[in-house]
């Protein structure tokens, strides 16, 4: 490393012909800085010259940037090392060695593929168009229509249209036939229409062949034949109450006392009182003193209370069917009461 007095020294050796008188003047100070940079030469320090940061950073080689001496400026100088820190010795500056680049390899263009050449097609000849046929002048024969069919008077038969049940799981009520009997003896049987079942009485009428005080009604039943009636001193028409979609069935036969409440005739579990199955006089006194005073219903079974003489009572009974009592209605003496 070069330092400003040795350049100033050369550049008083080169000018030293001209300028001897200043020579001479400036040799014990050159003396001095030759004498200060061999002893530099001779010790260990090596400390960059003109930089604060780098010489302040070999402060363990004993680099001091200071302006101590004859200099007019701080510069770094070389001091003794600090104790207990040994002196680093940079190590030499090796250049890498350069890596050769690698060849890559150049493969060749592939081989073109050949171009075979479009086969050759074969004209389809064309043929010359036919002949046209010749027209012949003359009408169109016109071929007669076919006679009509002969239209018969009887009308064509129409099948009538299958009739619907909009709400097939709903009960469909309505009366079974009308059946008549004489006095003093069993009518005939009231039926239901196939299909459904009896529920009870829609109609029992005593045809007033005789006095109100000479007729009665003795006895009445219904089961799947249907409902008949006995009629005592007069004849008598009775009609049945049928039901479609129910299964009916009779409650338990009891017997009442005169002048009071039977007991109730039960229906079977999962059945309800819908009318009477027998309702029957015993024949205790003569017909004059008997009568049935009054009927009740529940939705379980049904009583009478008959007068002048014991009596049966039945009930008649539909299962997985909901009822309820209707209106209470009294009518007025010898008219018909409707409920």
């Amino acid at each position: 490393m070069l330092r400003l007095s040795t350049l100033a020294l050369l550049g008083t050796e080169a000018h030293s012909s001209s300028l001897d008188e200043c020579s001479l003047l400036q040799a014990p100070i050159v003396q001095d800085i030759l004498q200060h940079e061999q002893d530099a030469a001779d010790s260990e320090c090596r400390c960059p010259g003109y930089y604060q940061e780098e010489c302040e950073a070999e402060a363990a080689q004993g680099c001091v940037w200071s302006s101590a001496g004859t200099s007019n400026a701080p510069w770094c100088q070389c001091s003794e090392p600090i104790d207990g820190i040994a002196p680093v010795v940079q190590p030499p500056h090796v250049l890498p060695h350069p890596v050769p680049p690698v060849p890559v390899p150049v493969t060749s263009a592939p081989e073109p593929v050949p171009v075979t050449a479009a086969p050759e097609t074969t004209a389809v000849p064309v043929t010359a168009a036919p002949e046209p046929v010749p027209v012949t002048a003359g009408p169109v024969p016109v071929t007669a229509a076919p006679e009509p069919a002969p239209v018969t008077d009887a009308p064509t038969p129409v099948t009538p249209p299958t009739p619907v049940t909009l709400f097939p799981d709903m009960i469909d009520i309505i009366d079974g036939s009308s059946a008549s009997g004489p006095a003093n003896s069993w009518s005939e049987y009231s039926t239901c229409p196939e299909g459904y079942a009896v529920l009870g009485m829609a109609r029992l009428d005593l045809r007033d062949s005789v006095g109100q005080d000479a007729q009665n009604v003795n006895d009445i039943q219904c089961n799947d034949d249907g409902c008949r009636a006995w009629c005592w001193g007069s004849s008598c028409t009775i009609i049945a109450r049928c039901a479609g979609n129910v299964v009916a069935a009779d409650g338990a036969s009891i017997t009442g006392p005169a002048n009071a409440w039977s007991d109730f005739s039960e229906c079977p579990a999962g059945h309800a009182a819908v009318g009477f199955a027998r309702l029957d006089l015993r024949d205790d006194v003569g017909q004059e003193h008997q009568n049935v005073n009054d009927i009740h219903c529940t939705s379980t079974g049904c009583r009478a209370w008959c007068w002048g003489s014991e009596c049966t009572v039945q009930s008649r009974c539909a299962a997985d069917v909901n009822v309820m009592d209707g209106s209470d209605v009294v009518g007025p003496k010898f008219l018909v009461s409707f409920v």
